[in-house]
């Protein structure tokens, strides 16, 4: 997910320092916010920020804790990730391009074949 987007979230901003997005919550500092995915701590003991990067369309929920008890150490907030309970409708599709419309390098339509086949497989779970 997105850094930006946890900007969205009242009482957070997130700031840019040399190309990297920070994000503080109601005043705090960047190394002052935890990050969970699925309750398991995903914060980078270097950095600060949260070692993964999740596209939003494997995510159910995210929320921002502000309002933290002790049992979660001097964090000033907690971002946590969910994942989605994928269905059980999987797509998936075959697609091949080819530019073989005659033999190698025969010249045919004031142009050449080079002989090449490319195949594209992907596969989705159907939310």
């Amino acid at each position: 997910m997105n850094p930006w987007l946890y900007g969205f979230f009242p009482d957070t901003v997130v700031q840019n320092y040399r190309g990297i997005p920070y994000l503080h919550v109601r005043g705090s500092r960047a190394d002052e916010i935890g990050y969970q995915f699925e309750g398991i701590n995903i914060r980078s003991d270097y950095t600060g920020l949260s070692v993964i990067r999740f596209i939003p369309e494997i995510l159910a929920s995210v929320a921002i804790n502000k309002t933290l008890s002790a049992s979660q150490g001097t964090a000033s907030a907690f971002v946590s990730h969910t994942f989605r309970i994928p269905s059980h409708k999987l797509l998936f599709s075959i697609r091949e391009t080819s530019d073989a419309f005659t033999s190698s390098y025969k010249k045919q339509a004031n142009t050449y074949s080079y002989g090449y086949n490319n195949l594209l497989f992907t596969g989705k779970d159907q939310f």
